[in-house]
């Protein structure tokens, strides 16, 4: 007398695919993953920028709003020679201007990035 084999839960069925199974060959079912919405970035926001400041100098950003202060900029991502990033997830509009090595400001007006904008400059330093 032959013992029939219980499939545990993620099988779905032997190899052999009979109903009447008593082989030991499982095949898995394929299942979906799980998707995680920890740390999702629902109002990520870029900025792109593209300046050539000089070898060995630094591209910042300081401001108002998020994380950004006054006060003490933040390091920009350099991406290349001329291109710098930062991004963020924004939950209300910022205001912001750049700096080369958090000392020298660039010129004209502030910045504003709102929620989930991609925003594109290339500031000037005098």
């Amino acid at each position: 007398m032959s013992k029939k084999l219980q499939h545990p839960p993620f099988l779905e069925k032997c190899a052999c695919a009979s109903k009447a199974c008593t082989c030991a060959e499982p095949v898995h079912t394929p299942t979906k993953p799980k998707r995680s919405h920890a740390g999702s970035k629902k109002n990520k926001a870029r900025i792109q920028v593209t300046a050539n400041i000089g070898w060995g100098n630094v591209l910042f950003i300081r401001g108002e709003g998020a994380s950004l202060s006054w006060d003490k900029g933040i390091a920009l991502q350099n991406l290349d020679t001329d291109q710098w990033c930062w991004e963020y997830d924004l939950q209300k509009p910022i205001t912001f201007k750049l700096l080369i090595n958090d000392v020298q400001w660039c010129d004209g007006e502030n910045y504003t990035l709102t929620p989930k904008q991609s925003l594109t400059i290339a500031p000037t330093f005098t």
